[in-house]
């Protein structure tokens, strides 16, 4: 039985081989879960978007299914903590300890200046 076996999520972004959210959909999907999508536009905001995007997807990809589904929820798709815990089927508290753990990791992995770049 997967993380996600029998659970419904909404995929919000822009569903193609080279997004997040794709990224996400096929996790939660190889876990189990079912998902539906909505596309938005993607507008990168300059010239360094794909770098930026592809450095953070790599990143994404060495957290845990667990942590990413928490970070892209919370974050990318800016859904509250009880919204986060009943999608995922966790509690409120268990949603904030993943946030922090995953968002305290990515920061190992990208350093402390990848805005900057």
């Amino acid at each position: 039985m997967g993380l996600f076996e029998g659970k419904k999520g909404l995929i919000l972004g822009v569903a193609n081989e080279h997004s997040i959210a794709w990224a996400i959909a096929q996790q939660i999907m190889a876990e189990g879960g079912v998902c539906g999508f909505s596309h938005l536009p993607d507008r990168p905001d300059d010239d360094h978007a794909p770098e930026l995007r592809l450095a953070l997807v790599d990143a994404l990809a060495r957290l845990t299914v667990e942590d990413r589904a928490v970070l892209v929820l919370r974050h990318a798709e800016d859904h509250s903590v009880e919204t986060v815990a009943t999608i995922l089927g966790v509690s409120a508290s268990v949603v904030k300890m993943r946030n922090a753990r995953a968002l305290a990791r990515l920061r190992a992995l990208l350093g402390d200046d990848f805005l900057d770049r």
